[in-house]
C-alpha cells in the first residue's frame, strides 16, 4: 500500500514547505507501515518517503488519465495528498486537498473536485465555510499540526551577546515579509527609538524564499536613520533567536496558521500580532493584538511592551501555561483513517 505526497514545487524554505513537513511527519508517525511516495525531489529535512520509487512516472505521465490508473493499481496507491491539485483518474483513490492560504479559496473548480479538504487554521476554516457553506462534511481542521513540545536548542549561547551586541532586541520572522510591511515596521521602530533614545536592536530573520530579498532590505536600510540597530540574519538557530528576543513582532495579517507566533510561544517569548481569527483561536489572550498595520500602531505596541514589564511578565506566564488546541491528535487520526 502507498500514499502519494505531492511535493512538486515545495521547498523547505517556504511556508507550505514548513507545513508539509509537519503534516507529512504526522502522517508517517500515524501510519508507519505505509509507503510514502513523493512526486518530486524535496529538500524537506526528515521527510520520510520511498527513495526506491524509481519507476514513478514523470509528472505529465502521472497526471495523465490513461497512464495514472494503471500506475496507481500497480503500486496499490490508496491516497493522494496535495496543496494544489487532484488526480484525474477513475481508479478508486482517496484524495485530500490541503488549504493553507486564502488565495486557494478562489480556485472554485479545484475545491469542488476535492473529495476531502484539510484546512490549517480556524480563521481560514471560517472563510472557507462562508464561501462554500455546503462543503462542511468534507473538511478536517488541522490547525495544531505543529509540535507543541519545547524546542531543541543547538547552543546555549545568548543571542543578545553573540549577535545583538549585548542589547535587547525585537525580532521579526514572518514567511511572507514584503517591502511594504518592512517599511511600516521600520517606521514603527523609528518611533520607538525616538521615544526611548536607546540602543535597542531589531532583528529581521530572512527565513523564506517568499520574503523580500536581502538586496531589497539593504536598499531600504541605506537611508534609514537607525540602520546600525537593525540586524538582518537568516533562519539558522531560529529557536535561540526567538528565545532570547524581548518580543516578536508579526506583520502577517492573513488567515494562515501563524507559525512564527506559535514558534515564539513555544519558547515563551511575548508577541505583537496582527489581529486575525486564526491567531485569536490559537493564542487567546497570551499575545498583544493590533488591528492597525501602521507605523504608529507598531511604535505604540513596541513602547507598551517596553514600558510595562509587569504586563510583559503576565504574557510570559500565560505563554508558559498555553496549550494549543487539543484536537490535533484527533484530526490526525481522522485523516489517517481516511488515508487507509
Amino acid at each position: 500500500m502507498a500514499i502519494i505526497l505531492d511535493t512538486e514545487g515545495i521547498s523547505a524554505a517556504t511556508y507550505r514547505g514548513y507545513l508539509a513537513r509537519s503534516l507529512f511527519d504526522g502522517i508517517a508517525a500515524q501510519l508507519p507501515d505505509q509507503r510514502l511516495v513523493v512526486t518530486a525531489p524535496t529538500d524537506i529535512q526528515g521527510l520520510a518517503y520511498d527513495k526506491d520509487a524509481g519507476d514513478l512516472p514523470p509528472q505529465k505521465g502521472l497526471f495523465h488519465q490513461k497512464k495514472t490508473a494503471k500506475w496507481l493499481q500497480l503500486h496499490q496507491v490508496r491516497a493522494f495528498i496535495s496543496f494544489k491539485r487532484m488526480l484525474k483518474t477513475d481508479h478508486l483513490i482517496r484524495q485530500v486537498l490541503i488549504i493553507a492560504g486564502e488565495e486557494q479559496l478562489d480556485d472554485e473548480k479545484l475545491i469542488r473536485s476535492a473529495p476531502h479538504i484539510c484546512i490549517v487554521s480556524e480563521g481560514l476554516n471560517q472563510l472557507f465555510n462562508e464561501k462554500y457553506p455546503g462543503f462542511r462534511s468534507r473538511i478536517i481542521l488541522i490547525d495544531s499540526i505543529m509540535d507543541q513540545d519545547a524546542p531543541d536548542y543547538v547552543t546555549a549561547d545568548d543571542t543578545r551577546e553573540t549577535i545583538a551586541s549585548g542589547r535587547e532586541y525585537f525580532v521579526l520572522a514572518d514567511f511572507n515579509l514584503t517591502q511594504e510591511s518592512l517599511t511600516v515596521l521600520l517606521k514603527g521602530f523609528s518611533a520607538f527609538k525616538r521615544m526611548l533614545h536607546s540602543s535597542w536592536k531589531f532583528m529581521v530573520v530572512l527565513r523564506s524564499e517568499e520574503t523580500i530579498r536581502r538586496a531589497g532590505i539593504d536598499q531600504l536600510l541605506s537611508n534609514y536613520k537607525y540602520r546600525d540597530d537593525v540586524i538582518v540574519t537568516n533562519g539558522e538557530l531560529l529557536n535561540e533567536k526567538l528565545r532570547d528576543a524581548y518580543a516578536l513582532v508579526s506583520m502577517d495579517d492573513s488567515e494562515r496558521l501563524p507559525i512564527p507566533v506559535i514558534e515564539a510561544a513555544r519558547v515563551h517569548t511575548p508577541a505583537i500580532v496582527q489581529d486575525t481569527r486564526s491567531a485569536r483561536a490559537l493564542l487567546g489572550t497570551s499575545v498583544i493584538y493590533t488591528s492597525e498595520k501602521t507605523s504608529e500602531a507598531i511604535g505604540e505596541m513596541l513602547m507598551k511592551m517596553y514600558k510595562d514589564e509587569n504586563f510583559r511578565q503576565t504574557l510570559i506566564k500565560e505563554l508558559k501555561g498555553l496549550s494549543l488546541p487539543t484536537g490535533s491528535e484527533t484530526a490526525m487520526r481522522t485523516l489517517s483513517s481516511l488515508l487507509t
